[in-house]
């Protein structure tokens, strides 16, 4: 195991711990799926002691509507830079996630509890956004190229 790994799951034990969770029930892992405001978030240890925190935000299933190249290439060449957030396409279901790399060592306990809220809240706006884009250019007929991940 490695230090990022021991960083990585004692934050996310004491994150646990701080929502009410017994040390005995918490999993060490690379990977955790938490239910914050009502919003499915996956915390997982990316490389060089980064951690990556993602949502997914579009649920497309496979073929139920095309994914939008202009909309994601307009939020990602602001927000990459402006807030460290980024949208991607699952090549398997197309649906859209939002992600955020963040260092491990900059948070403890409650510092990553806000964070997941804040992180859950501008999810939520990030969706909004994205169907807002995609709505607009498809009445326009702009659609821009189609996503073939």
């Amino acid at each position: 195991m490695t230090k990022f790994q021991d960083e990585f799951r004692a934050l996310v034990a004491d994150y646990l711990v701080d929502q009410g969770k017994q040390p005995q029930e918490i999993e060490a892992g690379d990977d955790y799926l938490l239910n914050t405001q009502d919003r499915v978030l996956q915390l997982r240890l990316g490389t060089g002691g980064a951690m990556l925190l993602s949502t997914m935000i579009f649920y497309n299933d496979g073929d139920a509507e095309q994914v939008l190249n202009g909309p994601i290439a307009e939020f990602n060449a602001y927000h990459l830079f402006a807030g460290g957030f980024c949208l991607h396409v699952d090549a398997a279901s197309g649906s859209v996630y939002v992600e955020q790399e963040l260092t491990t060592g900059r948070f403890d306990a409650g510092s990553l509890r806000q964070h997941l809220l804040d992180f859950a809240d501008r999810a939520t706006s990030c969706a909004r956004w994205y169907l807002d884009q995609s709505r607009e250019q498809s009445a326009a007929g702009t659609s821009g190229d189609v996503i073939i991940a």
